[in-house]
């Protein structure tokens, strides 16, 4: 009806409005093509059969909860997720080898980098977030999203020891 013709009436405004603020994110583009890109980079240059000499006598669930905390850590220390996840899937190219399920090790990596790119100063969410609040990103980080990673991460080490477990049924 009424509120359906209105609301396709405004898509050319809003369309005209996002093509004028898209310029405004190349920082954030650019930061996001840069840490794909550096991740690949890394990995790369490792060896090819990662870890897997050196970690062997390490028990496997600590390979997946460890994933977690070293994203949150590298992102303290300015990494973007994209390109230590990258750099992760090098160094352990064949979990099983570790004791640990691909999809186990998977999903470490993706839970690892929803709560570590909360805490990154250098992640595009963070950077827009501070430039619409007139903040700067290691506030944004490290102090409104503390409670939120620390929360995320209890929660993502739960899910992952039940998913090493074999307790989780959509891991099969």
């Amino acid at each position: 009806g009424q509120l359906g013709r209105r609301r396709i009436a405004l898509f050319p405004r809003r369309l005209r409005a996002f093509h004028a603020r898209l310029p405004s994110f190349r920082g954030e583009a650019a930061l996001l093509a840069g840490s794909g890109f550096l991740g690949v980079t890394l990995g790369m240059a490792l060896p090819p059969e990662g870890l897997a000499a050196v970690l062997p006598a390490v028990p496997a669930l600590l390979v997946p909860l460890a994933v977690p905390v070293v994203l949150i850590a590298t992102s303290l220390l300015g990494l973007n997720p994209i390109a230590v996840v990258a750099v992760i899937g090098a160094l352990v190219p064949d979990p099983a080898a570790l004791g640990v399920a691909p999809g186990v090790l998977a999903l470490a990596c993706m839970l690892g980098w929803g709560v570590g790119v909360g805490m990154t100063p250098l992640s595009a969410s963070a950077l827009a977030t501070a430039r619409w609040t007139g903040s700067d990103p290691w506030t944004v980080t490290t102090r409104w999203n503390r409670a939120f990673t620390l929360a995320g991460l209890a929660f993502a080490l739960a899910v992952l020891a039940a998913a090493h477990a074999g307790w989780l049924p959509f891991m099969d």
